[in-house]
């Protein structure tokens, strides 16, 4: 198509003279790719100036933000883009939608501020990425949530991932890596995967609970797997190590002296632990001789020893 006189129009900026000029172009059967079209705007070569901004809304609801990229008053116009919004629709219950509403969508609603929806079978694209390469950041994104609720539950972020099909798909509902980049070198460095952490910056009291880290199973049918667990640890760490080596580091930094290292409650359970393909620390000859030493332990409130031998 082409393109139509009466679709045009200048949001004025009479009242000054070096400001940009506001343009508006509105087609009902070109889409985005027509209208920047080289040419597309040739009869306004004498109204346009060099860097004027034109805002584009194409059959497709999809809208643009241009600018003028040709010479003053030369022609052919030419247009380059500045920002695109893609304007789906704004619903039946006054939601403004963002997007196209089959794949990728902004919804504001009375009770959010945004929601992305996607709906695409598609694996090679996602509903949100961020990519923040800076020399000077100290985040790539921060999320803060200040509740005014005084009981129930709240939660600053809430992620569920499902498995919406039958089939031998896995699912990972957060994935945290850090990374050093290959061919750079991290020096007395802290690299941590995903850290918690539960601050009490005011007081907690009564029968309250705190955990850096809360791991939970939870199924409404039986479940049959090779193993079930509330915390998996695991290394595939190929490359020899120099310095300590261990599935799980524990230690206690604070100035408050700690109860006991560990507390296991599991009414349930029919052995502490089961060791499995552990040669290297576990000997078929029982050690009674050497300097012993015991752990001490509560059973149920009862101080037990665990003894130990030098060998």
């Amino acid at each position: 198509m082409a393109f139509v006189e009466s679709n045009f129009g200048k949001i004025d900026t009479s009242f000054s003279q070096t400001a940009k000029q506001i343009f508006s172009y509105t087609s009902s059967t070109d889409v985005i790719a027509t209208i920047e079209a080289s040419g597309y705007f040739n009869s306004k070569a004498s109204v346009f100036k060099k860097n004027d901004i034109i805002i584009i809304s194409d059959s497709n609801n999809l809208v643009k933000i241009a600018s003028i990229s040709s010479t003053t008053g030369a022609s052919p116009v030419t247009v380059a883009a500045v920002v695109n919004y893609n304007v789906a629709d704004i619903n039946a219950t006054g939601n403004v939608v963002l997007g196209d509403a089959s794949t990728d969508t902004i919804t504001f609603t009375g009770k959010q501020v945004g929601t992305l929806y996607r709906n695409e079978t598609s694996s090679a694209v996602m509903s949100l990425k961020m990519h923040d390469h800076e020399t000077t950041s100290t985040m790539n994104a921060e999320f803060k949530y200040d509740s005014v609720i005084t009981s129930g539950a709240t939660y600053g972020i809430y992620n569920e991932a499902f498995i919406g099909a039958t089939g031998t798909a896995s699912v990972t509902a957060g994935l945290n890596c850090a990374v050093v980049s290959a061919t750079f070198t991290a020096t007395d460095s802290t690299i941590i995967g995903c850290y918690g952490q539960a601050r009490a910056d005011g007081t907690v009291a009564g029968s309250s609970f705190m955990a850096g880290l809360y791991g939970l199973i939870e199924a409404s049918a039986a479940i049959t797997a090779s193993h079930v667990c509330s915390c998996w640890l695991d290394t595939h760490q190929a490359a020899a190590v120099t310095g300590s080596y261990e599935l799980l580091y524990m230690t206690e930094n604070g100035a408050t002296a700690l109860d006991q290292v560990m507390y296991v409650r599991t009414p349930g359970a029919v052995a502490f632990a089961t060791f499995d393909t552990c040669s290297t620390f576990i000997s078929a000859t029982a050690e009674t001789g050497g300097t012993a030493k015991k752990i001490k332990v509560l059973v149920d409130g009862v101080v037990h020893y665990i003894n130990c031998y030098t060998g």
